[in-house]
Order: structure tokens, then sequence, then C-alpha cells
């Protein structure tokens, strides 16, 4: 199998290099203009299932902004907090001097709204749902047992917030949180809430607003001039359509970006003007299944001796070493060089008899075909498909293996026509990282229908004693291995990348899946 491997990446490699470039642009670019990536393809990106990136950032924001570590956050939509000696009751003063982008000016109406929207939400990250499930009164309201939602009130630009139960990071979580306007999302459904028309066109209340797009080409951030903050030196951001990272940064189209790829990183390392900011971030790439629908269907990822037998199936030391460098093996959900990881962890070694063993004993039907997608682009993904493909072919699986088409987020989650998908999560704590399989959640409501998370990832948001919370992050590994609803495959460092004969930054730079202060509005544009 090593010997195909070999070929596969030698294959690989020469079709990587006549791959695409950066696609033209039909609108010409201003002075005093950032170049980024992320061209939207027919709706902008919602907010709540991540908020990071420079267009969320600038765009939206929240009431609360972190630093770059994510150890405290600042008032940003909120002018003050008040926390109760219990830390069951927060008082958040509002600004008065914030308006959306239609000069509307937001409110107490907005956050009340957002917080009410999020709950019935149909797909949102589950660090906001674990987190504001422990309002007073938020589960009646989200399972739709009343229109009121207790725990939450205000008074005049005032709003307090009671929960149920103490949650250590909310604050973490609202700095997370993008509030969305109410005046132009009240009828808008929950469920669809991310799919909604206004992200044809959306409407924020940072300090860029949109100013022109060209679906699937580019899109063009504005300056607006009617921010509350301090204003960014930056007149304009620009959202590139990037199919090749080096080509745009040869072309100088390209002036901040993230990524964990070592190739990427070797190559841009030699283009002049480019700095690499390493960042220790929490980081999981992973298989998810498709094991049992809303509707009760039964798929055939639903038996766990299917699952083991996938990773049995993989040398993924091999594969892992020879695509992704930089990254380590993990059999749980936890990084394997954290504390908290768990040591006895069972490690699923390459042994492709004991895969096929597996599957025969769970009766798995060899002829039916098992569809296994991903949602990124670049070449060493691509790559890490075919080769995953190849060895779950090898011991008599037909496999199907291609990238979505349209929107990921719809794909897995609605219309759910596959078996296994190749995932990634970053994640600035365990209540994230764990969040992700509580009933509430995308994956368990959508792909699994199972609750065996929620009593230790609730026991863990309640926990402040480091030592019981690294209890209770072993017993969820232990979860993990018993359960298999996500095979963690390896984790990966993260780095920032500068185009320096461009930009200057303020170098505070940290998880860019996260709303966190970069200083930007300090950032200039080389003359």
């Amino acid at each position: 199998m090593r010997k195909l491997l070999a070929l596969l990446l030698t294959v690989a490699l020469v079709l990587s290099l006549s791959g695409a470039a950066m696609a033209e642009s039909t609108g010409s670019t201003p002075a005093n203009t950032l170049y980024i990536s992320g061209a939207p393809e027919t709706l902008f990106d919602a907010m709540w299932e991540n908020f990071g990136g420079l267009y969320k950032n600038n765009v939206f924001r929240a009431l609360f902004m972190s630093n770059a570590d994510f150890t405290d956050v600042e008032p940003d939509l909120a002018e003050s907090v008040t926390v109760s000696d219990d830390n069951l009751q927060f008082d958040i003063t509002l600004r008065t001097d914030a308006v959306w982008h239609d000069g509307e000016p937001f409110t107490a109406d907005d956050v009340v709204f957002s917080l009410k929207t999020a709950l019935r939400a149909g797909i949102i990250n589950t660090i906001f749902t674990s987190a504001f499930r422990n309002i007073e009164g938020a589960v009646a309201y989200a399972e739709g047992e009343t229109e009121e939602l207790t725990g939450v009130t205000v008074n005049d630009n005032v709003v307090t917030i009671k929960l149920s139960a103490p949650y250590g990071a909310f604050l973490n979580v609202l700095a997370q949180f993008a509030i969305y306007p109410e005046h132009l999302l009240a009828g808008a459904d929950p469920l669809t809430i991310h799919n909604n028309e206004f992200w044809e066109n959306p409407v924020g209340i940072g300090p860029y607003k949109i100013a022109e797009v060209q679906w699937d080409d580019y899109a063009l951030l504005q300056r607006n001039e009617d921010f509350y903050g301090e204003m960014p030196q930056i007149e304009y951001i620009r959202m590139g359509n990037v199919s090749d990272t080096i080509v745009a940064c040869m072309a100088g189209e390209l002036d901040y970006f993230n990524t964990d790829s070592a190739d990427i990183l070797t190559q841009v390392a030699e283009i002049d003007g480019y700095e690499i900011y390493p960042v220790d971030i929490f980081y999981m790439r992973y298989f998810i299944f498709n094991i049992e629908g809303p509707d009760g269907t039964v798929h055939p990822m639903n038996d766990v001796r299917v699952r083991q037998a996938l990773m049995y199936a993989l040398d993924r030391e091999a594969i892992v070493s020879a695509l992704f460098p930089t990254a380590t093996i993990t059999d749980t959900f936890v990084p394997s060089g954290m504390a908290d990881y768990l040591t006895e962890a069972e490690h699923y070694t390459y042994d492709p008899e004991k895969a096929t063993a597996l599957l025969q004993e769970a009766g798995f039907d060899f002829n039916q075909t098992i569809k296994l997608r991903y949602y990124y682009s670049d070449q060493a993904t691509i790559d890490f498909m075919d080769v995953i493909a190849s060895y779950w072919n090898a011991i008599g699986l037909n496999v199907d293996v291609s990238a979505f088409s349209g929107d990921a987020t719809t794909q897995i989650y609605d219309v759910r026509d596959w078996d296994i998908v190749y995932k990634g999560l970053s994640a600035f704590g365990y209540e994230e990282a764990y969040g992700e399989l509580l009933s509430s959640g995308n994956i368990m409501k959508n792909l699994v229908q199972s609750d065996v998370y929620d009593e230790l990832v609730t026991q863990l948001g309640q926990a402040l004693d480091p030592a019981e919370r690294s209890e209770i992050v072993k017993e969820l590994q232990k979860l993990d291995q018993e359960y298999m609803f996500r095979l963690p495959l390896y984790s990966l460092p993260n780095c920032v990348v500068v185009n320096t004969n461009r930009v200057n930054t303020a170098e505070s730079f940290g998880n860019e899946w996260y709303n966190y202060d970069r200083g930007f509005e300090t950032w200039t544009i080389v003359e």
C-alpha cells in the first residue's frame, strides 16, 4: 500500500503543477485597497457558523471584542458590562452612537432579536447554543413552548441576561456572536436565516460596508464613514477569487491570509516581502458521518464497527506525514500534544485485515457505493481524499470521492446526499470542540440523533476549576472512542501570512476563524 501511496502522490504532484491560476477580475480596484481572498459565490457568508476573517469582523460586530490570544474581552457594541458575583447575571450597557449601514440606529431590540433567533436557528455554531441555552427560559423558547425569553430583559439601553447556571466562557462566547439587524430580518425564518436573501447585500454595522460584488469573482468592501469606533486608514478591502494562493502572491494580489498548508508556507517564504506569523491554535481535521437523519432514515455508516474499520484501513502516519508534514496524529478530539489528552486512548494502527473482519462482522454490503465528500479546494486536500479513497478501495469498498458544489453547509446538513465528509474545526476552547456534539447542534440533530454528550458538555460549560475541567475533558474523549461519531485524523498548526511590501499591520495575530482585535485601525497600505 505504501508503494500505491507514493505513486498516487507523484501523480497528484504532476496534476497540481498544471493547476488553475487566479481568476481574472472584471472590476477595477481603487487605490488604498487591501487584497484578501473569499469572493462570495452566490451569497455572502452568514455570521453564526463562525465569525472569523476580515470580511465578517469588519462588516458585522459583536457586543464584545476578544484580544488576540482570547484571554480577555473588551466592550464593542457594548459600552460596559457588570457581572454578578455568582456569574448568573450580566448587565450590558449598549453604546448609543452605533448605526447600521442603512442609517438605522442600533438598539437593544437588535440584541434581543439576535439571541432569540439564534436559539431557533437551523445552522449555528454550537458554542452559541450551548452557552445561550443556559439563559433562563431559553430551552422553553428554543423548543417553541413560549414566545418569551424570560432571562433577557431591557431597560432603555441596558440588556440584562440572567443564567440558570453559570457558564464560565459566556462573555467570550458573546464576543464571537454577531448581532443582526432586527429591522431587516424580523420576518426571516430562523431555520433558513443563513440562506436569507439578506445575504445578497448584507447590511452590517462595522467599519466596512458592501460596496460592490461580482458573484464568484470579487467583492469590494468600502470604509464606513459612520462607524462608531476609530476609523480604519485602509479605504477598501477587496475579496478576490483566489484559486491558486502562490500565483496570487507572486502577482501581488493577496496581502493577507492564513493557512495550515506546509506546501504553501514553503513556497510563500521564497516570495519577496511575504512574512509568516505562526499562531498557536486548536485545529482538527476529521471525518463526520451521515448516520441517521431527522426523518429516521438509517445510513450505511450507522454501525460503529464500520467506522472503526475505516480507521484501521488507513495508514495515517504514512499519509499524513507525506501530505501534511507539520500535522500531528490524534485519536481523540483533543490534540495529542495537549495536557488534557487521554493518553490511554486506543491508537488505530494500520491493519487492513482487521478492517475487513470488522466490516464482515457488521454485515456491511460491499456492493454499495460510499460517497466521500470534502469542501476544501487546496491541492493537498484533493490528494489526501484520493489517497484515502484508494486505501478504502483496497479493502473492497466502492468509494465515490468528490468535492461539494455550492454551499457546503447546506449540502452537509440539509441535502445530506453523502456518507462521509472530511471536515475541519478550529476552537478557542473545549466547549466549542465538544459543543459540536450537543443534541441541539448541527451534527447530532441532522446526522446522528443522539444526546450522549449532553451531560458532560453541560458540566464542562459550568466547571471553573481546572482540575475538574481536565477530568471532564478526559471523560468526553472516552465517549469519542466509544461512539466514533467523529473520526479524528490529525491536528494542524496555523500561520498568518502578510505581504509586508504592501501592508503595515499591528502584528497582533490570533486564530483567524474567530473575532479578535487585530488593531486593524492602525493598518496602512504602503505607498
